[in-house]
Parts: C-alpha cells; sequence; structure tokens
C-alpha cells in the first residue's frame, strides 16, 4: 500500500458524488464563489489530484499551492462511470471508464473554471498509469488505443496541450496540429508506468523541445511532426479524458496526478531525497531501480583565476573546483555581484569587465545544497590607470651570483624588460607578472644592462654577475 501525504498539505476539498448523483451535463454555477469573485478562472500552479475517495465517490481531492485560490478548482462537469478502486499495487486510485466518440461528456471530468499554462509557459505532468482491466474480457482491452489523458486549449495549430497514448501504448504529447511520441511501445498493458511530459523553461518552445520519462529513464528515440512550430497553448478550462478531436478517455486506472507550472531539472526529479517532486508537494513516489539514499552533496566549490583582475571590456576565466569529486550532481551555476564596479559573466566562468571597481565572483551547486564558492575580482580601466614609475623600482642583490630579484613599486601595466650583455646582444627577454619578478642569469659573467620598458616609459639598470 502506498503512503500519502508525507508532509503537510496545503489544502484539501474533497468532493462527493454518489453513483446517483453524478451530473449529466454542464453545470457552471458550479464554480465556488470567493472573494475574488465568482467564475473567474484562474490559473492551476502546482496541482495534485490524489484519488483516495472510497466506495462509489467519483472524484476524492485536489491540492494546489495557493489554499486562496482552492474553492475555484471545482469541477464544473463530472461524467458518469468515474468511480475509485481499491489496487493491490497502488491502494485506491481513480478508474477511467474509456469511451467511444460519443462518450463525451459522460467519461470526462471538466475543470471549466481552472487554467492550466498557456503560451510556451514551462510545465511538468505526472502520474502513474495502468491501461486495461485485468478482470475484463481482452476484446475491451481495444479502448486502450488512443486513450487520452488529460488535455486543454483550443483547435488552433500549437494551441491545445493534449497528453494521450497512441495505438499500441506509445507516449504521445500533441500540440495540436503537431506531436512527439516514443517510437517504442513504451506501456504494456495490466501494468503500472510512471509518465513524465515536460515542456521546458525557455522562450520559444517548440514541440521538438517537448521531454518524456517513462518509469523514471528519459526516451531519447522519438517520432516528432513539424518540431519547429512553437507551443502557444490557449487559455481554456481543464479536462480529464477528453481533447475534443480525440474523445476516448483512458480505459484503466491513473493515480497521483501532479501538474507543475515549472521544468525541473532531471536530478530535482530523481536524484535528491530531501527535494524530489513528489516530496515537495506531499506525495512519495515510487521509481522503479531509483536509489536515493546514497546521493551525495556538494559540499565545497573552490575558484581560482590566473589573474585578480581584468580590464573593462576584457575577459579572464573563472575555475571552479567542486567536491568532493564524487558529488551526485557537479553542476554549478555562475553570477557576479557588483560592488563598486560591475562585470558579467557566462556559464562557461568567462568574466567580461564592465566598469572600472570590485565585483563578487560566485558559484552556486545545482544539486539544492546551496553549497557556494565566491572570489573577489577587481575590474580596472587600463586608460585610466596613472603609470608607476619605473625608476622606482629595486633590483637585488647587486651584485649577485646570477639570481637577481626585482621589485616593482606598484601595479604596472603591461612592463616588460631585455638583458642586454657587453656585447648589446639580447640574452633575456620577458614580461613582469605583479609587483615581483626573479631574474635568473645563472651561469653567466661580467656586466649587463637591465632595459624595464612600457608604452610611456624606459629605465635601464646595471647588473653585475660576479
Amino acid at each position: 500500500m502506498k503512503k500519502r501525504f508525507t508532509k503537510k498539505m496545503i489544502g484539501v476539498i474533497v468532493l462527493l458524488f454518489s453513483a446517483g448523483s453524478l451530473f449529466s451535463q454542464m453545470v457552471p454555477d458550479a464554480q465556488l464563489e470567493t472573494g475574488n469573485g465568482k467564475g473567474t478562472p484562474v490559473n492551476i500552479g502546482k496541482a495534485f489530484w490524489n484519488f483516495e475517495a472510497e466506495g462509489d465517490e467519483a472524484f476524492s481531492s485536489v491540492t494546489v499551492a495557493d489554499p486562496g485560490i482552492l474553492e475555484y478548482h471545482v469541477p464544473t462537469h463530472i461524467g458518469q462511470g468515474f468511480t475509485s478502486v481499491e489496487d493491490a499495487e497502488r491502494g485506491r486510485v481513480l478508474e477511467m471508464p474509456g469511451g467511444a466518440a460519443g462518450a463525451h461528456p459522460d467519461s470526462t471530468i471538466i475543470f471549466g473554471n481552472s487554467i492550466p499554462y498557456t503560451g510556451n509557459a514551462p510545465r511538468t505532468l505526472m502520474f502513474w498509469v495502468k491501461q486495461g482491466k485485468s478482470d475484463e474480457e481482452p476484446e475491451n482491452d481495444a479502448w486502450i488505443n488512443n486513450g487520452v489523458v488529460t488535455s486543454w486549449g483550443i483547435n488552433e495549430n500549437g494551441e491545445r496541450f493534449t497528453l494521450r497514448f497512441s495505438n499500441q501504448g506509445m507516449v504521445r504529447i500533441e500540440i495540436q496540429g503537431n506531436f512527439i511520441q516514443t517510437v517504442d511501445h513504451m506501456i504494456e498493458k495490466h501494468t503500472w508506468h510512471h509518465i513524465i511530459a515536460q515542456v521546458p523553461d525557455m522562450e520559444d518552445a517548440s514541440t521538438g523541445d517537448i521531454k518524456i520519462w517513462v518509469d523514471g529513464v528519459r526516451y531519447d528515440e522519438v517520432t516528432t511532426g513539424n518540431q519547429e512550430v512553437l507551443i502557444n497553448t490557449a487559455e481554456s478550462g481543464f479536462a480529464f479524458g477528453h481533447n475534443q478531436i480525440i474523445h476516448p478517455t483512458l480505459f484503466g486506472y491513473i493515480d497521483e496526478f501532479v501538474m507543475l507550472d515549472e521544468a525541473p531539472s532531471e536530478d530535482k526529479i530523481f536524484g535528491r531525497e530531501a527535494t524530489t517532486i513528489g516530496q515537495d508537494l506531499g506525495i512519495e513516489l515510487e521509481y522503479p531501480g531509483l536509489d536515493t539514499d546514497e546521493w551525495v552533496y556538494v559540499n565545497d566549490i573552490i575558484l581560482s583565476a590566473d589573474a585578480d583582475v581584468v580590464g573593462v571590456e576584457e575577459q579572464l576565466q573563472i575555475n571552479a573546483e567542486v567536491l568532493p569529486e564524487d558529488a551526485g550532481d557537479p553542476s554549478i551555476t555562475w553570477d557576479v555581484e557588483a560592488g563598486t564596479g560591475f562585470a558579467i559573466i557566462d556559464q562557461t566562468g568567462v568574466l567580461t569587465g564592465i566598469d572600472a571597481g570590485t565585483v563578487t565572483v560566485t558559484a552556486t551547486a545545482d544539486d539544492g545544497s546551496d553549497t557556494k564558492g565566491e572570489l573577489g575580482i577587481t575590474v580596472v580601466d587600463p586608460t585610466s590607470v596613472v603609470e608607476i614609475s619605473l625608476e622606482d623600482a629595486r633590483v637585488y642583490p647587486n651584485p649577485s651570483t646570477g639570481v637577481f630579484e626585482i621589485q616593482l613599486p606598484g601595479s604596472v601595466p603591461h612592463a616588460g624588460y631585455q638583458v642586454y650583455n657587453a656585447l648589446g646582444s639580447v640574452v633575456k627577454s620577458g614580461q613582469f607578472n605583479g609587483r615581483s619578478h626573479i631574474l635568473d642569469l645563472s651561469g653567466m659573467n661580467g656586466l649587463f644592462l637591465l632595459q624595464m620598458q612600457t608604452a610611456k616609459q624606459n629605465h635601464v639598470v646595471r647588473l653585475i654577475v660576479q
């Protein structure tokens, strides 16, 4: 038997319909009056349908993220044949009656006053399903074909979102006029499966961007229609078991139907014990073969770079070491916080200076651990730097046995050097990095000239190697 509501429920409304009092037609006045006004459509947001009603009660409970809009989620119509039954594996579940083209509205649950996700807004649908009824005659399994689970929108290309099963148990998500469908027959008859369909959190999402998981595994082998057609779901009521084009409802059972107004990453859905979607909503979802007990969180992020300064309109690569090395999700999100200066950073860690001053680069673990690494960087404007005189540089010891230390008086941008022997030949050259530099002339003897220079300065120091 499954466990339910492992965390505090945000709100619950129980709708009790006996077998003798089911609606047989649309009833708009079933919408409840609240402080927000009667009959005002409300976006569903995060919602969870849990079918735990006993006996012949046709529908049971709804949990939504905002209790203030809970009373809007009342069906304007519940068709005949819906009931809940006890299942050996899942406990009490909703029995879907199935039906042919003429079955609507008698086998449909309609929420005429609830608006799901419109336009190309992200969405995630999750549910357990078992197609076919093992105690029925085999010929009745024909109702499995084209069974619609849920749909909303209008009958225009791109504007209707439908999740259904096509012939032989393939999972199919339709954006009216286009589709994405598993190529294999994923859904076996008389067997519980967990399905996830997701429209990603991105602008201009198209049919080809939809993701499908079956029993915890991302399914990449799909067939599609025109993948470039944009998802632009129209505003409308929401229904179980009907899309106004393909009428038959699901013939079988459904349980723990979840709708989210977001597109969480795969690791959030499956990998983290504390933040699994189901647990966020107070649901305990059981995924075959997925063990979250051994999940390893990120506990440290160490940031580094080759320099602690970057010029205006110049770039600097920031590096991140994520620990421990066996973290379940080592991905990070880069950001930069303005101080007295300003910079931007992309998601590969490349920092670009914008305005001179100080900034703080941050990298935050994506695994929900809130682990963060920080690194301070100074943005400088080379055109506004006042050069420090090279004449104030110190070179010691001098004379030397061959190794000299050069101390510059401060940060001198783009400073270089050449070392000449008594014949005027260059024996060594290079660039200064920072304020301190080691010059090694070991193995050489005699008098040398060290020339230090920038675009604006030139300073010469005599060196003696004994």
